[in-house]
């Protein structure tokens, strides 16, 4: 970390100075985060990542812990947990922290970051400047590819406001009254996410770019034709997702999670980001339209959205930018084209990932897909990728008409729309989901593999840290153990029965699941020691990953 710069301790606001406030410790997390961007004895890009990663940090923060302290100051009522100080005096703070941080985070972008990428061949180009060639490739790219996609939309007025997507880009769009009235016309026009953040400029050696939002700044008055154009300004706004679903015996937990999701559409703004060049008329206007106070409203002098930077650092062709590449290692001791079943048959596995590879783990499930002696699959899946080869795999065990079972947790924070979205595309294959369980986050990572075997049957079980996604598995550090031992195949099986039928916690022999220790009178200190992360439990949702189970 960065000498010259060191995150303070996070502030403890409690009358018992033994706590630190949860909100102000993320924060100060955050902000060592910022320091790895502030060491200049890291490489440019790997600078850039985290400044990135910053931003989406921010974006999350806001959404779910800012977005949690606001519906308990709205609904004193709301006894979802005692809240020490009153969450108005932990916003006024957060506020305070949070503009220190971004004023920092761009300061580092704009002054460090910003020429030493144009001087590695990494430029962002003013539209004013463009030649005339470059000048004619955003024209025709905005002519093709924008402007079909774009809706202007006029603002009449606040007291109705239209529905605007958090963390999308808009342009805020001031146009000169209508002859005959008074006050100047606004309009709002919102960039969809599927267009892109940048558009790359053709060049020989290097990389330059323009940001979307300039390129449509450049030609807005072709959105509006024949209006004289006043000001027109890109901002951004977060909604709350601090609201949690209704776990009452009685409600259905798959239709509760969609319910929220759809309110997350259309809840509250908790954050108005926006250019510092806006003119006080205008944003007076936005923040009377979102709701939003000076607290929570973020001026910048540079892009909006540093997030999305992050794909800068993975683009090709600039490695001597990045920390060098360290590949994960294969499995130890794997042979030639030997099944993944043989393997974990010769021992038990332990692999340490990133370090070590995921790829057995994936490939263990791929086989098991394909193997007419496998006879069932059941498997607690958390997150996946996006293009999961583990969603795959079940797809087609199913399709090959095996017993499979997953048991997806739809509480995921910010996965829920993706979880859902793909168990119910596994439904359609044949396999059998249960939807997470009510009041607890459901945090194993235990895959089953029933096979037929000569000597009988056999369970081939792997228990995780991690979550079943082979991307980032690649990033985090994790512990994957592979086994056929009958205990921990008894164990896992039982594990699984009583999280998906209800059933009552039983002793197992080899594994411990929280929130109760359920392991066997009989089974011995050894034993005890050889457990496995199990259910996470939990109060409200605030958004960070449950972590429980054995050491």
């Amino acid at each position: 970390m960065s000498k010259k710069t060191r995150a303070p301790a996070p502030a403890s606001v409690h009358a018992d100075a033994r706590y630190f406030n949860r909100e102000l410790s993320w924060l100060a997390f955050n902000e060592r985060v910022l320091e790895e961007a502030l060491d200049t004895n890291n490489p440019l890009l790997e600078r850039l990542k985290f400044i990135a990663i910053v931003s989406s940090n921010l974006d999350e923060f806001f959404m779910v812990r800012v977005g949690g302290l606001q519906i308990l100051r709205d609904d004193p009522r709301d006894d979802r947990e005692i809240v020490d100080p009153p969450p108005e005096k932990q916003l006024s703070e957060i506020s305070r922290r949070a503009h220190a941080m971004v004023a920092a985070q761009y300061k580092c972008f704009l002054d460090e970051l910003t020429p030493q990428l144009r001087d590695a061949g990494i430029h962002r180009l003013d539209v004013d400047d463009l030649t005339t060639n470059l000048y004619e490739h955003v024209e025709t790219f905005f002519e093709h590819e924008l402007c079909p996609v774009l809706s202007p939309l006029a603002l009449n007025n606040t007291k109705e406001p239209p529905l605007l997507p958090g963390l999308a880009m808009h342009l805020a769009v001031r146009m000169n009254p209508v002859e005959g009235k008074k006050g100047a016309r606004i309009a709002v026009v919102t960039l969809p996410r599927k267009l892109g953040r940048f558009i790359t400029l053709p060049i020989e050696v290097g990389h330059n770019y323009v940001p979307v939002e300039d390129v449509v700044r450049l030609f807005i008055d072709r959105l509006f034709p024949g209006e004289i154009i006043q000001e027109c300004v890109p901002f951004r706004i977060t909604r709350n997702a601090g609201m949690s679903v209704r776990e009452d015996p009685t409600s259905d937990l798959l239709a509760e999670m969609k319910s929220v999701l759809s309110k997350r559409k259309n809840s509250a703004c908790v954050r108005l980001e926006t250019s510092d060049e806006i003119s006080k008329t205008l944003l007076a206007f936005l923040q009377k339209l979102v709701g939003v106070d000076d607290a929570h409203t973020y001026l910048t002098n540079g892009p909006l959205d540093l997030a999305a930077y992050f794909n800068f650092a993975r683009m090709t062709g600039f490695d001597s930018l990045r920390e060098k590449s360290w590949p994960p290692q294969p499995l130890p001791g794997a042979r030639p084209k030997e099944s993944m079943f043989d393997t974990i048959r010769r021992g038990d596995i332990v692999l340490y990932h990133p370090y070590q590879s995921f790829d057995p783990i994936v490939r263990l499930l791929e086989e098991a897909a394909e193997d007419p002696d496998v006879l069932a699959i059941k498997q607690i899946l958390y997150r996946t990728s996006e293009n999961s080869p583990v969603v795959k795999a079940l797809a087609r065990a199913a399709n090959r008409d095996k017993h499979v079972t997953a048991l997806v947790e739809v509480k995921a924070r910010f996965d829920e729309a993706r979880n859902i979205g793909w168990a119910e595309a596994l439904e359609q294959t044949g396999v059998q989901i249960i939807y997470g369980l009510k009041r607890l986050k459901t945090h194993a990572k235990i895959c089953i593999i029933v096979r037929r075997e000569p000597g009988g049957i056999r369970r081939y079980v792997h228990f995780g840290t991690g979550n079943y996604n082979e991307i980032t598995a690649r990033l985090y550090t994790d512990v994957s153990f592979m086994t056929c031992q009958d205990d921990y195949g008894a164990d896992a099986t039982a594990f699984f029965n009583m999280i998906t039928g209800y059933a009552q916690p039983m002793g197992f022999r080899r594994i411990e699941a929280a929130p109760l220790r359920t392991t066997s009178a009989h089974s011995g200190a050894n034993r005890r020691r050889n457990t496995a992360a199990a259910t996470g439990a939990k109060g409200p949702d605030h958004g960070q990953d449950e972590f429980a189970g054995g050491s």
